[in-house]
């Protein structure tokens, strides 16, 4: 019953993201449920940290800045992916403190693979991966493990 609540509330706010940027030039859509397996990855988050759901369903025209959530002094972006051999960060755009990289399951779930700050991506190799877009690009293997965000995100959030 909970799995079935946590889809319908991301299905909902993926789907109002759609509506919201489907006219905007920077809108684009990667992948099949593109905005879905977004915010999944920023609901799994946001159940890891007890932290608000607000922050997630609020409608934002001029986009959210690659800004997700602001914990303890630090700005967050949560990307997620099918397949997250990498985590990206898009070359010459905002940037937040802190990246996280999710890996979104066909059962609808989400693992939080690790995180990196944005400092560390900026400093590694670009490469496009066939989308036109050119990436900071740095394995999944070689980033750092949850375990080290949760100690530096739980001095503060309890």
């Amino acid at each position: 019953m909970i799995d079935e609540i946590e889809d319908e509330f991301c299905r909902r706010v993926a789907q109002q993201r759609v509506a919201t940027h489907a006219s905007h030039s920077s809108s684009r859509p990667l992948s099949s449920d593109y905005e879905f397996v977004g915010v999944k990855g920023e609901y799994a988050l946001a159940v890891r940290f007890g932290l608000s759901l607000e922050s997630i369903k609020a409608v934002r025209v001029g986009g959210d800045g690659h800004i997700d959530f602001n914990v303890a002094g630090y700005s967050i972006d949560v990307k997620t992916a099918r397949k997250p051999y990498n985590l990206l960060v898009e070359v010459g755009v905002p940037v937040a403190d802190l990246i996280v990289l999710g890996r979104y399951t066909e059962g609808c779930s989400v693992d939080l693979v690790g995180w990196e700050y944005s400092q560390t991506m900026l400093l590694c190799p670009t490469k496009d991966f066939g989308y036109g877009i050119n990436n900071y690009f740095l394995s999944a293997s070689n980033i750092r493990p949850m375990k080290t965000l949760d100690v530096l995100l739980r001095r503060v959030v309890s």
